[in-house]
């Protein structure tokens, strides 16, 4: 009977796969990513500062709308950056009640995160209503705070020893 070309071309991904790429080196660029491209964004932020062509001071980079090429369309990228910089704040209150509340539970939290990114991504909200759906995760994370208490967020008495 003939193999089947499924087998044949998982097989020889496969190796090709563990021959190509040795792991260690594929571990270690896979664990600095992300310092990588944190270099990447000051090394590209002090370029533009020592740039002849379009004069920037530090204030221009991290202000939206005051750069010297084209403020309008740069400005809204960095507003967007910070509006979603400023949303993440909100967001942890929720998710760490969810988690203290269900038992620990990180599938609970793991649920709620997908979902409401899911829903983010389902419904297309302007910026106005993007700014005010940041708003009303600040007013819900006051919320929790309050009602539940802001050093465990949870309604158990938390016992010092």
């Amino acid at each position: 009977m003939k193999k089947g070309w499924a087998s044949t071309t998982c097989r020889c991904s496969s190796k090709s796969r563990t021959a190509g790429s040795p792991g260690p080196v594929s571990m270690t660029l896979h664990s600095t990513l992300s310092w990588l491209a944190l270099l990447f964004g000051l090394g590209h932020g002090l370029l533009l500062l020592f740039d002849d062509y379009f004069t920037y001071t530090l204030g221009n980079i991290f202000l939206p709308f005051t750069g010297p090429y084209r403020p309008e369309v740069v400005g809204l990228g960095t507003l967007a950056f910070w509006l979603f910089m400023i949303g993440i704040i909100p967001l942890n209150l929720p998710f760490t009640w969810l988690y203290n509340n269900t038992g620990r539970s990180i599938l609970a939290v793991i649920l709620f995160h997908s979902m409401v990114n899911f829903t983010g991504e389902l419904i297309a909200l302007t910026e106005r209503a993007d700014t005010l759906s940041i708003l009303l995760w600040f007013v819900t994370a006051i919320g929790i705070a309050v009602s539940w208490g802001a050093k465990s967020l949870t309604r158990e008495k938390v016992v010092q020893a």
